[in-house]
């Protein structure tokens, strides 16, 4: 016999709420990567080539936080949108149960 599963709607749905947050914050953290200006011209004569390669590490990096931010508002909604939809099915289940007449 299982020990059946429980789940804690308002961990759910607060770790849903975290995720969103977090998105927030990886957006804010891409936009300020996005301004950033350094490059070949900034690093001066001798580090051009160098200074480049920061610039398009920098827009790798800028590209990679948007994503992660996508990724985590994605999972977030999906998060609270699961224990809504936990916390209604059991509901329904107890309303059912409790109109049983025996």
């Amino acid at each position: 016999m299982s020990d059946g599963l429980e789940v804690d709607v308002a961990v759910v749905t607060g770790a849903g709420a975290r995720l969103l947050r977090s998105a927030e914050v990886l957006r804010q953290q891409a936009a300020e990567t996005a301004r950033l200006e350094f490059g070949g011209a900034h690093a001066g004569r001798d580090y051009a080539a160098k200074g480049d390669a920061v610039h398009d590490a920098l827009g790798i990096v800028g590209v990679a936080l948007g994503q992660w931010a996508a990724d985590a508002e994605s999972f977030g909604h999906a998060f609270r949108a699961a224990a809504a939809r936990y916390s209604g099915t059991d509901a329904n289940v107890t309303a059912d149960v409790n109109g049983v007449q025996w």
